[in-house]
């Protein structure tokens, strides 16, 4: 063999090796390369991620303490409905209730529990249907009285209608007021859970 053909032999052996070392690297350095680096974004990301959970894992005793106080000041001051269980609270709003509407001068037509779904029963809320008449005067003192009073209920869902009716001793019709609302309130967290 000639000096030559020695020479482009070595070459082309070198320049194989070269090639061979090429597609080593593009083929197998290079996406471990890639891989490496992606691993350590996500464990970076994974870092984060815990570090975050592990600030909110320690929140949650203080947020867990400020809830505690915030029940223990609602039960003070008289917000909660006070029962054994959520039958006895329903009976006893519907007392407050009839009393209320009575002492301010309206008539209860009817009172009905309402069924609580899931919602409510895990909210602790206790539901009543109310059907009254009175005169305008007398609704507004009512419905005030019942949401500023203690326990704390809330009145919703409305139906209001009015009609004339003669009453006795009084020459003329006096507008009467039929109102129909639903009012609910809530037990403590340790009767309702």
């Amino acid at each position: 063999m000639s000096r030559a053909a020695t020479l482009v032999s070595r070459a082309l052996a070198l320049a194989l090796l070269a090639a061979v070392l090429a597609a080593l690297a593009l083929l197998v350095v290079l996406p471990l390369a890639q891989h490496w680096t992606s691993l350590g974004e996500r464990r970076a990301e994974a870092a984060r991620l815990a570090a975050r959970f592990h600030a909110m894992a320690e929140s949650r005793d203080s947020r867990a303490a400020r809830l505690a106080a915030v029940t223990e000041g609602m039960l003070e001051a008289g917000l909660y409905l006070e029962a054994e269980s959520r039958a006895l609270a329903a009976a006893r709003m519907q007392e407050m209730v009839a009393d209320t509407v009575a002492r301010h001068g309206g008539e209860i037509r009817s009172i009905r529990v309402v069924p609580g779904g899931e919602e409510e029963l895990e909210a602790g809320r206790v539901a009543l249907d109310v059907a009254m008449h009175g005169q305008w005067s007398e609704l507004f003192a009512i419905l005030h009285a019942l949401e500023s009073g203690e326990p704390q209920f809330f009145v919703r869902s409305f139906t209001i209608s009015a009609r004339e009716q003669r009453r006795p001793g009084v020459a003329e019709a006096v507008p009467t007021i039929q109102l129909g609302f639903e009012i609910y309130g809530h037990l403590p967290p340790e009767v309702s859970g």
